[in-house]
């Protein structure tokens, strides 16, 4: 049996011979016998956006099908990559195979916060398993975690002249993060990396409590701090943490 393909004109009413490579706007693409009998009709498979905001590792994405009437589904779903910019069923997917809607909903679970994902709806049809068509393709970013920083109180008794501050990230273990510190100013009373500033930049050396040495600090003066925590994602925007204050003694004679 011959097989050929056709377009029909939606709006024309007349068909047209399907040219591969070449796009007609308002077609829908047909199989047919050689006696111009419809066998089947080529799924048309739409990827829409984002269903809400990205969560840290899941995502609810929607494919919609613009002839699911007229066309015999195997399956529907979305496809996904972290790597690929170009994702097919070959990568990470999620589908249905059966209860088919013109919008379809998926949630995306399992991803790794702050990444960015490619993502395209796909539909294969019964009358042809081995080739699926794609929707277009769009990205998406997981929400990056914030961290949970927080100011402490002094390690000990401040000196006249310096004290040993320390901070506290309780979810370190989940986080990539670039620098921690604690920023400190006499002056400003909401201290920020504009003001006096101790840091470090040494990954592997992050704990959950770390603490930092202010120095030349002025004799019976009282000072603000408290900590930050910068991530890749965000290199101009630190997440800080509560405002503490102590007051420096008098210099010893």
């Amino acid at each position: 049996m011959l097989i050929v393909r056709l377009k029909r004109h939606t709006a024309i009413g007349f068909t047209l011979v399907c040219l591969t490579g070449f796009l007609w706007t308002g077609c829908t693409e047909w199989t047919v016998d050689s006696a111009g009998k419809k066998l089947y009709q080529t799924p048309q498979i739409e990827t829409l956006t984002l269903v809400g905001q990205p969560g840290y590792s899941a995502v609810s994405v929607q494919a919609k099908l613009l002839n699911i009437t007229e066309t015999p589904l195997l399956s529907v779903g979305i496809c996904y990559s972290i790597n690929n910019p170009n994702p097919t069923i070959a990568d990470q997917t999620v589908k249905i195979n059966q209860n088919f809607q013109a919008v379809n909903t998926f949630l995306i679970e399992d991803l790794a916060p702050g990444k960015q994902y490619t993502y395209r709806a796909f539909a294969i049809s019964n009358a042809n398993k081995d080739v699926p068509v794609y929707g277009i393709i769009r990205t998406f970013t997981t929400a990056e975690i914030v961290p949970d920083v927080h100011t402490l109180g002094l390690l000990s008794t401040p000196s006249s002249t310096s004290a040993q501050a320390q901070m506290q990230i309780n979810n370190i273990s989940q986080l990539k993060l670039k620098e921690i510190g604690i920023c400190f100013s006499l002056n400003n009373s909401i201290p920020t990396l504009a003001d006096n500033v101790t840091r470090s930049d040494k990954t592997t050396e992050f704990r959950s409590v770390n603490t930092f040495s202010l120095n030349e600090l002025a004799p019976s003066t009282i000072y603000y701090y408290r900590a930050y925590a910068i991530t890749p994602l965000k290199e101009n925007e630190p997440f800080y943490g509560n405002i503490l204050s102590f007051v420096t003694p008098p210099r010893t004679p």
